[in-house]
């Protein structure tokens, strides 16, 4: 490139790249066609020693290594007449336009290849590999000019610019040199396949972003409705947890398209339970977002948490039952109301309460509309230490709870007398709870002394 230039700080040669051998040599083997080279040699030849050093102009290359590099780059497999002519032009712009008219051309190349193989593919035979979009993934080339006119800082139109392809030795970019900080940016735009259909962009039309991500999630719904598993509703047959996981990732999307009814869909092969689990879930996600019909934030949320809640309801069928909280008590006023003991140490024979509190335990809806619970408690006592083993056991009543609403603030209290036998020493109380109505149990234990 600038290897002819006097040997300074500033000179740019091959060897301080890491370019490819077999390119450097390709390109000093046409450094005859390089008009930046014949240039610099001519200035180099016709100007004396002593000069030549206190020449800047010389010393100083048109464009900085990076600049140059990019040029070389770029126009490495052009012709010779095409290099001449894009050398000269981009000589007499200022040098932070060179990279732009760079890319606008490479763009330029690429809307033109593109446009090439949409031609193409409509002349050839359909196939099974005309299903699949053709991607062209190696550089190529130029941008014709994107507007017809263009805009200065203060919004006034200027005279059209010439087209970049146009260009010839001479000419001038008046437009692009005088308002350089007020171009546009130029953006690459990538063709999209949707419905068998490959969406060719037009030059000079600018895709948004919004534009791009509404296509390309149309396209992935397409794709998933396509491979949802063939399970038709009422058919009998259960679905497996990836073919759900396939089911409720397309609801998803169709929420993130704003087709919350369709979200809503219930999924073939799901019980009773499940579906409102997922329906609710979904109805309680699009009233969060639904700020059209329920502007207000607090009605939103309080909608939210209404179906959100019914959710969780329905999943708590399904959940092991929970026993939380076992504490002994002097008291028991409500739900998680009670007085504790100071230290949890009896004497024998000793009255205690005991107080539990019961989760996901399961609610039948009866005829009259009301919510039945059906629990059997029996609590045990054992001893601890180097000698462990039952010392009584003691079975209650199973207790029938009925309420207009669904439960969810739910306790047992159970009074217990402690065995007069009892001697001093660690012991174990240990709580079961039996659910009739799903057959679930859970246990619960909690260590005492008795002194």
């Amino acid at each position: 490139m600038l290897s002819g230039c006097s040997s300074t700080a500033s000179t740019f040669s091959f060897s301080h790249w890491p370019w490819d051998k077999q390119e450097k040599n390709e390109l000093d083997e046409n450094q005859d066609s390089n008009p930046f080279r014949q240039t610099a040699l001519k200035k180099q030849n016709s100007v004396d020693p002593v000069s030549q050093s206190n020449s800047n102009e010389l010393q100083t290359p048109p464009f900085d290594a990076a600049t140059m590099m990019l040029i070389e780059t770029e126009f490495k497999d052009a012709t010779v007449e095409e290099r001449k002519r894009w050398y000269e032009e981009l000589r007499q712009v200022p040098p932070e336009m060179v990279p732009r008219l760079i890319r606008a051309r490479r763009l330029a190349m690429q809307y033109e290849d593109m446009d090439k193989v949409a031609q193409a593919a409509t002349r050839t035979p359909s196939s099974a590999a005309d299903s699949m979009p053709v991607i062209t993934n190696h550089q190529q080339s130029a941008l014709q000019s994107t507007t017809s006119a263009q805009t200065t800082a203060t919004g006034n139109p200027t005279q059209p610019a010439v087209p970049v392809h146009e260009l010839k030795p001479g000419d001038t970019m008046p437009a692009l040199a005088e308002h350089s900080g007020s171009q546009p940016e130029l953006i690459e735009q990538t063709g999209l396949s949707t419905g068998g259909k490959t969406l060719k962009p037009q030059p000079g039309k600018i895709i948004s972003p919004e534009e791009r991500y509404q296509t390309a999630l149309k396209e992935l719904i397409t794709l998933s409705e396509q491979n949802l598993p063939n399970v038709s509703e009422g058919s009998g047959s259960t679905v497996s947890l990836e073919d759900l996981r396939e089911h409720i990732n397309l609801r998803m999307l169709y929420l993130m398209s704003h087709q919350e009814e369709r979200s809503l869909e219930a999924v073939p092969g799901l019980s009773h339970t499940e579906q409102e689990f997922w329906q609710k879930t979904f109805w309680g996600l699009s009233n969060y977002f639904d700020q059209n019909s329920i502007p207000d934030q607090h009605d939103r949320a309080t909608h939210t948490v209404s179906q959100l809640s019914d959710a969780i309801d329905h999943l708590r069928d399904r959940a092991h039952l929970e026993i939380r909280n076992v504490t002994f008590s002097k008291g028991i006023h409500g739900f998680g109301n009670y007085d504790r003991f100071d230290k949890d140490e009896f004497r024998p024979g000793q009255p205690v309460l005991v107080y539990a509190e019961m989760q996901n335990f399961y609610s039948e809806l009866t005829s009259e509309g009301m919510h039945k619970t059906v629990l059997k408690s029996t609590v045990e006592i054992h001893r601890a230490g180097s000698q462990p083993g039952l010392i009584t056991s003691q079975e209650y009543a199973p207790t029938e709870d009925y309420c207009r609403t669904r439960r969810h603030d739910y306790f047992h209290s159970y009074k217990i007398n402690l065995p007069p036998e009892l001697t001093v020493g660690p012991y174990v109380l240990k709580l079961i709870v039996e659910d009739q109505l799903s057959n679930k149990v859970a246990t619960y234990t909690i260590n005492f002394m008795v002194i």
